[in-house]
């Protein structure tokens, strides 16, 4: 049995067929992963934005937290000032 020009033209035809839908489906697979990157790249700004709130909160915390520790301090610094006096008016 020998291979004819049919067999051969049939045979280039659905390599030719499978080779157009294997590009098909690379080229819609490319698609969703640049689609992809896209949503993940999205993703990132939109967590990079709220770790910047978050270190912007978090600089406002510690800046209350000194500013409260020095009233703390110049409070007591006061209270033990005025402690120290009494007892050396009236101790």
């Amino acid at each position: 049995m020998t291979t004819s020009n049919d067999d051969l033209n049939r045979s280039l035809g659905r390599l030719e067929g499978d080779v157009t839908a294997m590009k098909d489906r690379m080229d819609r697979l490319e698609k969703a992963i640049v689609a992809g990157m896209e949503e993940l790249k999205n993703a990132l700004r939109e967590v990079q934005a709220d770790v910047a709130e978050i270190k912007a909160r978090e600089d406002q915390r510690r800046g209350a937290w000194r500013v409260l520790v020095g009233i703390s301090t110049v409070i007591g610094a006061a209270v033990s000032a005025a402690v120290t006096y009494l007892f050396g008016k009236f101790g």
